[in-house]
């Protein structure tokens, strides 16, 4: 792994959402060190989808749900599979079956 070099880090949006900026460099295939770059990046938490199966039936089951960054070049509604957040101490198998 290459080495990355943090000059500067900053929370710009503490919410529902986290998100950071971050100017830094980092080692290039090359060996040599990249110029100072801007990152932005976006924490939501972990989480966890199911795809659900009805073998007797053989379908899948999703679910269609309002998201508002779809609603700008669309209707907003998109079918997706069943997901959810991990909420803190919660393993993604017991997130999982309270989804379903």
């Amino acid at each position: 792994m290459g080495k990355v070099q943090i000059e500067k880090k900053k929370r710009i949006l503490d919410d529902f959402f986290k998100v950071e900026e971050v100017h830094l460099r980092y080692e290039r295939f090359d060996g040599q060190m990249s110029p100072l770059v801007r990152r932005l990046t976006f924490e939501r938490g972990d989480s966890v989808a199911v795809l659900i199966f009805n073998p007797k039936s053989h379908r899948i089951l999703l679910v269609n749900q309002f998201k508002y960054p779809t609603y700008e070049k669309g209707p907003g509604w998109i079918t997706e599979t069943v997901a959810g957040m991990i909420e803190k101490n919660e393993s993604p198998q017991s997130a999982a079956r309270l989804l379903y």
